[in-house]
């Protein structure tokens, strides 16, 4: 039986034809994802594109680092440790304070808007 799920949605959103969904996961090379998918009209007036997709990586020993900090054995716990931890649509900015506080490097990846 597997104690923790390898993947979490921490924050989901329906309203006014508009959508969020965050979700965390962790890769087979150890990799921490989080990703931020918005879709709709607001999306597009703000982005030029629908849905709209921002990817937070952290690399294998930052998961580590963040492992620890959580006091996990293994980075695989990662998504249900911070899923229990960080709710609400500003999950991402909870989640990039606590890398910066720990000193954990992190990319954010997100399609830059052309005009």
């Amino acid at each position: 039986m597997e104690l923790f799920k390898t993947a979490e949605v921490l924050f989901e959103s329906h309203e006014n034809d508009e959508s969020l969904k965050i979700e965390c996961y962790v890769t087979e090379a150890g990799h921490l994802l989080i990703e931020q998918v918005s879709a709709g009209a607001l999306t597009q007036w703000c982005f030029e594109e629908s849905p709209h997709r921002v990817v937070t990586e952290v690399g294998a020993s930052g998961a580590v680092a963040l492992a620890a900090h959580f006091g996990a054995v293994e980075p695989a716990q990662l998504p249900c440790l911070i899923g229990a931890s960080y709710l609400g649509y500003d999950v991402c900015s909870q989640i990039h304070a606590l890398l910066r506080e720990l000193g954990v490097p992190y990319e954010v990846r997100e399609r830059p808007i052309v005009r």
